[in-house]
């Protein structure tokens, strides 16, 4: 038995032992995945990063006629750079917007509370139109808490969200560093990955599934 058709059985026994472990007990196996998930989506954001930098170490490779370790680290110092000062140009600036918006928020609140109140008084003098103003100033406060709550929710999500992109950074340097080595032995991961769809496809359909590729 050749290896190809070793691995083509190996693959069928684990496609076979995982399906059995979801209907057995989908609820470990659920937690399993969840568990690894990170991991994969590491793998999968490297990859999609080795393709971005694909044809800027081509077009640094054919320009200056460096090395394949050099253009890599050049194309990576490249994007990383340009993601460093969007990132210096956006996030202070919408920080800066939630800042002015949480200032201003209870003066223009308070002003539209007071408008509020003269239009009915104006109203209930000429009686035009008479409310409870007690139940009035309950609307509007009630009005002005939830919106300020909200604005407060929002700057905290967004704090949040910081705090996670933060944290991620550290699976984006890993992404980073495979995207690397991805594109540094490029031609042993393409022979690789050929092999895997010969296992998984046969012989006959990789010329197709790699084209696609």
């Amino acid at each position: 038995m050749n290896s190809k058709k070793l691995m083509k059985i190996v693959v069928i026994i684990l496609i076979f032992v995982i399906l059995q472990s979801y209907f057995t007990n989908p609820e470990s196996f659920s937690t399993i995945i969840e568990k690894w998930k990170g991991y994969f989506m590491t793998l999968i954001m490297a990859i999609f990063i080795a393709i971005l930098l694909e044809p800027i170490k081509k077009y640094l490779k054919k320009k200056s006629k460096i090395n394949d370790v050099l253009a890599i680290s050049l194309s990576i110092v490249f994007v990383v750079l340009i993601v460093v000062i969007i990132s210096l140009i956006v996030i202070p600036e919408i920080i800066s917007s939630l800042k002015v918006l949480n200032d201003i928020y209870p003066a223009i609140s308070e002003k539209v509370l007071t408008i509020g109140k003269d239009v009915t008084n104006y109203l209930a003098e000429k009686n035009i139109y008479t409310v409870d103003t007690k139940e009035l100033d309950d609307y509007f406060t009630k009005f002005i808490s939830n919106n300020t709550s909200n604005i407060k929710e929002f700057v905290l999500a967004f704090i949040g969200g910081l705090v996670n992109w933060t944290l991620g950074f550290t699976n984006l340097i890993v992404a980073f560093t495979l995207a690397f080595l991805i594109l540094l032995d490029k031609k042993n991961l393409m022979k690789t990955l050929e092999n895997l769809i010969i296992i998984i496809f046969g012989v006959k359909n990789t010329p197709y599934v790699m084209n696609k590729l």
